[in-house]
Formats: structure tokens, sequence, C-alpha cells
């Protein structure tokens, strides 16, 4: 879930890893690894409530990673509410640089990135390390290959392959810098501003994209998905839907996604709306 200024919160479940923590959504607490782009309140304030509940569940200490420039204030905001809760609250903190590797199985890993934001922050790709018969071994057979393989003979390259992607809050340029931003399957990349409310030039004085930046660089995105994230909250989903068509080539819009911005707060209004309409308890009408 994700709208600009208010909260981001994505979570990988298949990998029990979320990227950032604005809120810390049920779906969040199953993750034992979280990665912070940067300590802004929007996409780091549920840390505590995530380490809070994981703690209550009796589930293991969560590792929460940051960049390098973060890490002194976030142990002190954490010791402050080990006092404040008195609680043990207990995790780790890892302080992150760019480039930096943190292996998640045998089969995947997270790389991190320098992102351009208005203050020191990171984007995290996702990768597969995959296994590809090298090329001098393509026209050997079945048997001959079974041979070799049976002599020692390592018969394959390693390569890895980028699946996701997010930006955390940057300008456009970050695309441009990374290459596996443009080629991984899944990019998730913040678009902010969609109209002339907030002009390219503010959009980019505080660190966020506007969607006319894309126009000029559609020929960048070669993934196969491609999710708009970060909304402003002065957007609805279906304005900068109808916006994004307008202005972007077909080739871009057909794997494209724009997250709506969802509010748990109206959620919750919702349903306790529901719940007194069925209740005639005095006081809750």
């Amino acid at each position: 879930m994700s709208t600009g200024g208010h909260y981001t919160s994505f979570q990988l479940p298949h990998q029990k890893i979320s990227i950032d923590l604005g809120l810390a959504p049920e779906s969040s607490i199953r993750s034992n690894k979280v990665f912070i782009t940067h300590p802004h309140v929007d996409h780091a304030a549920g840390v505590i409530r995530h380490c809070s509940t994981r703690e209550m569940l009796q589930l293991e200490p969560p590792t929460y990673y940051i960049g390098e420039e973060h890490k002194s204030a976030f142990d002190e905001m954490f010791a402050a509410w080990r006092r404040l809760n008195r609680s043990f609250m207990p995790c780790k903190i890892e302080s992150l640089k760019p480039n930096q590797i943190i292996n998640l199985s045998k089969k995947y890993f997270i790389r991190s990135f320098r992102a351009i934001h208005r203050i020191p922050c990171l984007g995290y790709i996702l990768y597969e390390r995959r296994k590809k018969l090298a090329p001098k071994y393509h026209s050997l057979k079945g048997r001959e290959l079974s041979n070799l393989r049976e002599q020692g003979v390592d018969l394959y390259d390693r390569i890895n392959v980028p699946m996701f992607a997010y930006t955390g809050d940057s300008v456009i340029d970050v695309l441009e810098r990374e290459e596996d931003l443009r080629k991984c399957s899944f990019l998730a990349m913040e678009v902010t501003f969609f109209d002339n409310r907030v002009s390219v030039e503010n959009a980019r004085k505080h660190g966020h994209i506007h969607i006319d930046e894309l126009i000029e660089r559609s020929h960048l995105f070669e993934n196969e998905t491609v999710l708009f994230m970060h909304l402003s909250a002065r957007h609805r989903v279906e304005e900068a839907k109808e916006i994004a068509e307008k202005k972007l080539p077909p080739e871009l819009i057909q794997k494209m996604i724009i997250l709506p911005n969802i509010s748990p707060f109206k959620t919750f209004e919702t349903k306790m709306k529901s719940i007194k309409e069925k209740l005639s308890v005095p006081g809750l009408r």
C-alpha cells in the first residue's frame, strides 16, 4: 500500500521480507527482514509496531536494514521505545551501503543501490541465481554431458537475474543510472505527481517523479510489469490512469499498473459504520 506523504509498505511474502513500513499492516508481521529505503515517517514509522507485535507473538527477532547514515538515529529510536514500552523489543539493525548484497537464501538475494532523494535513500533489487549451460557445451548430446558431469566438469555459467526492483523515493535519474531497474521483470517505482498542480521542477526539488518525465524515457522500460506507486493524495487513481493513458505510449501503458491510494483508516471507518448499523447499543449510533 502506498499514498505519497502518508505511508508506503511493500511485502514480498514468499521471501518473508518487507520493504518500507510507513504502516505495519497485518501482512507485514510475518516478514523477518525489513529493508527501509529512508527514515521519513511515511516509510519507516511502522517498524516499532512491527517489532513489538513480533515480540508479542513470540516470533524470531526481525532484522531491519537501513542506510548507514541513519543507523545511529535508528538505534536511538528503538532505545527510546524500549523504555517507553517497558519491553525488550529484540531486533537487529544492520547498516547498508549502496551495492551491498544481502542473501535471503541459496537462490535469492537483495542488492541495494543509491536512490536520489532529499535525504540519503536506498532502493532494492531482488535477484534470482540461475544456472545456464555454458555455450561451449551447447553442441554436446545428453550422454556426452553426463560423462563430463561424472568427471566433475562444471557445465554451467552462473547468472543473476533481476526479478523485482523498488526505487524508493527518487528522482527519475535513477532509472538511467541503474541498468537492472530497466531489465527486471517487475519494477515498482514512485510516480507521485500527474498534473500541473505540481510542476516537474517542484517534483524534482522534493525528490519525486512527475509523469511528464516518463514520456521521453518510455523506451527505457524493458520490464514485463511496471507498477507506479506513491501516488499523491491529491490524485484519484482513475484520474491518474486517464492522464497516463493520454501522455504515455501504448507499449508502456500495456505493462503499466497504477497502485491506488488505499487508506486503512477509511477501511476501519467503513467497518465501524457497518457495525454501528447492525447494533442498537446506545452510544454507538
